[in-house]
C-alpha cells in the first residue's frame, strides 16, 4: 500500500522511478508502525481494519521485543 501510494503520488513514469521507491521502502530504517501511519494517511481505511492493523503491530512489536528475549534469556 505504501508503494502504491507513493508511486501515484509521484506520477512515475518509468520503471526505473517505480523500483527506485520499491527500494527506498524496503531499505528504509523507518519503523513497521510508521508504515502504519503511512497507510492510514494515504487510504481511508475501515476502523475494522485500522483495529487489525494495529493488532498485528502489537503481536510483532511483542514477538521483536520481548518473545525472544523471555525464550532465550536475553
Amino acid at each position: 500500500m505504501v508503494w502504491i501510494d507513493r508511486i501515484f503520488k509521484n506520477k512515475v513514469k518509468t520503471n526505473k522511478e517505480v523500483n527506485d521507491i520499491i527500494d527506498a521502502i524496503e531499505g528504509s530504517k523507518r519503523t513497521m508502525g510508521n508504515f502504519i501511519n503511512e497507510v492510514k494517511q494515504g487510504y481511508k481505511l475501515s476502523r475494522e481494519l485500522e483495529k487489525e492493523l494495529t493488532y498485528i503491530l502489537d503481536k510483532r512489536n511483542y514477538l521483536v521485543h520481548k518473545y525472544f528475549k523471555r525464550v532465550f534469556g536475553n
